[in-house]
């Protein structure tokens, strides 16, 4: 059930945040999160590094101040290859709890997909 639309910001985790970060503080490894929740593995690891409970040398260059772009080059990576384990910036896609925006673009989507069904 998507949740009610509203201008309250969030308050509690995404379920797919807790469970990953539960997993993770049982002694869980990256792998088996990923199994249990059905998830990706970046997924899993932008959860954790978002969180704060892991690392990458990518997050730790980032908080230095480097932008994704000098990441890259610096490293000999694509853009998307850093980006992928920095933490999030807008917000995870596809979450539980979307915020009003997300849940008016889901709203549109469905829409018109609906109007091209019927033309």
């Amino acid at each position: 059930m998507p949740a009610p639309i509203t201008d309250e910001p969030e308050i509690l985790l995404d379920s797919t945040v807790a469970m990953t970060i539960g997993i993770w503080a049982t002694g869980g490894s990256m792998k088996q999160v990923m199994r249990k929740l059905g998830i990706s593995m970046p997924k899993v690891r932008r959860i954790l590094v978002d969180n704060g409970l892991i690392d990458t040398e990518e997050s730790l260059l980032y908080a230095d101040g480097h932008s994704p772009a000098e990441i890259a080059q610096m490293m000999n990576k694509t853009k998307n290859a850093v980006q992928g384990r920095l933490p999030y910036q807008k917000g995870m896609y596809n979450k539980d709890n979307p915020t009003t925006n997300a849940l008016r673009i889901r709203a549109c989507r469905i829409k018109k997909a609906r109007e091209s069904r019927c033309k």
